[in-house]
């Protein structure tokens, strides 16, 4: 059996004594880093961000409409598991349910297009979606979302 490098055991060392966050910085250019924009290329049907981590304050999301379809990006903080979200009769994300705090959004991205938007963030989890429902298609149910994780 090989032995794990020494930086993985240091950086495991330093998380057991300080917790996630001083993994972070153990671990350098190896670990995601904290972002204040993230750019998100949007196809049919996924999410796709440069970035899933970002830092507390004021960030700027972009989604880049690489599908044939128009999309939209919807930041919500939420603690539900990603598929569970609440959704209203049509199928799409409830925005004002239950478990939801939605924090801001860009509407009706067409293909080749791109919209960004601002918002102000503090530690948690986030979910990047698109809400979109089109010729019967749901593109939340589809999969279209991207778990995202604001760090102090």
């Amino acid at each position: 059996m090989t032995k794990p490098p020494r930086r993985i055991i240091a950086a495991l060392a330093v998380t057991a004594a300080f917790g996630s966050s001083a993994l972070l910085s153990a671990c350098g250019s190896d670990s995601p880093s904290a972002a204040t924009e993230l750019n998100a290329d949007l196809t049919d049907f996924v999410v796709k961000g440069d970035t899933t981590v970002l830092k507390a304050g004021d960030v700027t999301i972009t989604g880049n409409n690489k599908g044939n379809e128009t999309h939209e990006l919807v930041l919500f903080k939420t603690d539900l598991e990603p598929d569970s979200l609440p959704v209203d009769e049509e199928g799409g994300v409830d925005e004002a349910g239950v478990g939801l705090t939605l924090v801001n959004e860009a509407e009706g991205i067409k293909p080749g297009k791109s919209k960004a938007f601002n918002a102000t963030v503090t530690p948690g989890k986030y979910l990047l979606l698109c809400n979109t429902i089109e010729n019967g298609k749901k593109h939340y149910m589809l999969g279209m979302y991207l778990p995202i994780t604001v760090v102090a």
